[in-house]
Parts: C-alpha cells; structure tokens; sequence
C-alpha cells in the first residue's frame, strides 16, 4: 500500500527480516515502495493482487494486511490473509467496508 504509513510499516518490518509484500496503483508508487525496501511490489490496477499473492507465499497468504484503501481493496485483503491473519484498515472513515461479521 502506497501511503506513509506503509512506509513505515515496511520499515519496521525489515528490521524483524519479514517478507513485505506491498499492492499499489501506479508505476511512480511501485517506485517509491521498492525504495523503501519492499521484498514484492504489485500493480493491483493491472494485476489481480489477490492470485498475485498467493502465489508469492505458495498459496498460504500472508500474516498480516495493513489496508489503507479501504472499500475497493477490503474483500481482496482478506483474501490475501492466511488462516488466523490480522487485517488493519487504515482507510478514511469515508472508505468504510462491510461489517464484518
């Protein structure tokens, strides 16, 4: 995900040596998150990130997501999760998704 505080997720991340994953819509945002370290980038606009994802981690999804998309995005990140994963959306209160229920 493109936004600061994904950034500083990917950061804080590759301090503990974990595999950091990130979705984002633009080539100029792919950039940006290879810079700051990111092991895999996705284009979710011109890839399916949920397919994409399982087949980066052999089809077991990851351990964590950290949305800051929101409602377009929500029903793929939990697809990407693993069985027991955390979700944390960071999406405007705008951008809400479903109840999860």
């Amino acid at each position: 995900m493109p936004g600061g505080e994904w950034a500083a997720a990917d950061a804080d991340s590759h301090q503990d040596r974990a595999r950091v994953i990130t979705t984002v819509s633009t080539p100029d945002k792919a950039e940006l998150s290879r810079e700051a370290g990111a092991s895999d980038v996705i284009l979710y606009t011109k890839q399916d990130f949920v397919a994409e994802v399982k087949r980066l981690t052999g089809g077991k999804g990851v351990d964590v997501v950290y949305d800051s998309v929101g409602k377009t995005t929500f029903e793929g990140s939990l697809d990407c999760l693993r069985r027991a994963g955390c979700w944390h959306c960071l999406a405007r209160p705008a951008d809400r998704c479903r109840p999860l229920t």
